[in-house]
């Protein structure tokens, strides 16, 4: 596939990865419609996961975050078997950041720039490793290297491993407007996006939404 990726140079953030900058993309270097679930017959999409189980947790900024990750690891790897999907487990126990503008209350919202640059400064584990357990550190699933990733034997105390993979992200960024983003996904995977969810958006059931 022929893809023209549109990028300003990298600017540190101060983290082990940098976040990055955009040049506006005319809309006409785009394709009319896109999706990595299916280019060319393949899909680059990881699994979609209900972040209200085994119960009910807020936790969509990181389960939007790791997404990103685990479908840009798919990517990279040319939709290799098995998948690498990213648990959003040690974000909800472990990002503990509060200042002026957010808060990272993990099953209580949070934000998933700060999910990417806690990815950034820190190696993630994937779903085999780390459980999500749909608990953090705000009601009862505190931080600790079992949230990073734990080995269970029947009648036995979990342990955590000698030795496993973990993952990270390098470059990471904001990406603002219609054309901007739909050029982000094209060259170089998914996004994780906020929108603002008032109440005539809870009453959302198809269609396009104005407000």
């Amino acid at each position: 596939m022929d893809k023209k990726c549109y990028r300003k140079s990298l600017e540190s953030n101060g983290a082990e990865g940098t976040t990055r900058s955009f040049e506006p993309v005319p809309e006409a270097t785009l394709p009319a419609d896109f999706t990595w679930s299916s280019v060319n017959g393949t899909n680059y999409l990881t699994n979609v996961f209900n972040q209200h189980l085994p119960q009910y947790c807020g936790s969509c900024w990181a389960m939007g975050a790791t997404s990103v990750l685990s479908d840009r690891i798919k990517i990279a790897r040319n939709a290799a078997w098995p998948d690498i999907n990213i648990s959003p487990q040690p974000l909800i126990s472990c990002l503990v950041v509060q200042n002026s503008t957010n808060k990272d209350l993990g099953c209580y919202g949070g934000d998933p720039f700060d999910a990417f640059d806690y990815m950034a400064r820190h190696n993630m584990t994937d779903r085999t490793c780390s459980v999500y357990q749909a608990r953090g550190w705000t009601n009862g699933q505190n931080c600790s290297a079992m949230e990073d990733c734990r080995n269970c034997a029947p009648g036995e105390a979990c342990t955590v491993p000698g030795r496993y993979l973990v993952y990270n992200v390098s470059t990471f960024g904001r990406v603002k407007g219609e054309a901007d983003m739909m050029q982000e996904i094209y060259a170089n995977g998914p996004i994780a996006v906020s929108i603002a969810a008032n109440d005539a958006f809870m009453a959302y059931t198809g269609g396009i939404f104005c407000d």
